[in-house]
């Protein structure tokens, strides 16, 4: 009877530790974000997901226009699979200045339905406009279903390079 405990014992730690090994996690998403060839600060960067991926996650540029997504609550940073990589640089539509988190989801907050009166959904750069917010970045990067980034993100690291933005 010991003997077969301390092979079930030995076992497990086995599978645990091969199942850790085995990279079925993603451990980190990061890249760069520029736009016309500069590095972009304080600009969202969302993962959409697509397909049966259940969730997304976004992070926010630093002044190098360098982002890592963070674990959310549950430890996870992204579930593997595809994704749309949405691209947004929001300010005060008055006057210019970049909103601190809070105050940006105060404003989206504000915004409520995603859809008009008639049922239809508005698109990103109706929603920031009601919400006197003005995106610096052209719109095609604010939508999922036209931005020109789809990535595949894998078990382990994921090194995205530089996602680059152009104004025109």
């Amino acid at each position: 009877m010991r003997r077969s405990l301390g092979f079930a014992f030995v076992a497990l730690v086995a599978i645990s530790l091969l199942s850790g090994c085995s990279g079925g996690k993603v451990s980190s998403v990061h890249g760069t974000v520029t736009l016309d060839g500069k590095p972009l600060s304080d600009a969202t960067v969302l993962f959409v997901p697509r397909g049966n991926v259940k969730s997304g996650n976004s992070a926010t540029t630093d002044a190098s226009g360098k982002f890592e997504l963070l674990p959310d609550q549950n430890g996870i940073v992204l579930g593997a699979g595809t994704y749309a990589i949405v691209i947004d640089k929001l300010v005060d539509a008055k006057t210019g200045k970049t909103l601190d988190p809070e105050e940006l989801a105060q404003r989206e907050a504000q915004v409520g339905e995603l859809e008009d009166e008639s049922g239809t959904e508005l698109d990103p750069s109706d929603m920031a406009r009601r919400a006197g917010l003005k995106n610096l970045i052209p719109p095609k990067y604010g939508d999922p279903r036209t931005t020109p980034f789809v990535v595949e993100i894998k078990p382990g690291s994921n090194d995205l390079g530089t996602l680059e933005l152009t104004s025109k």
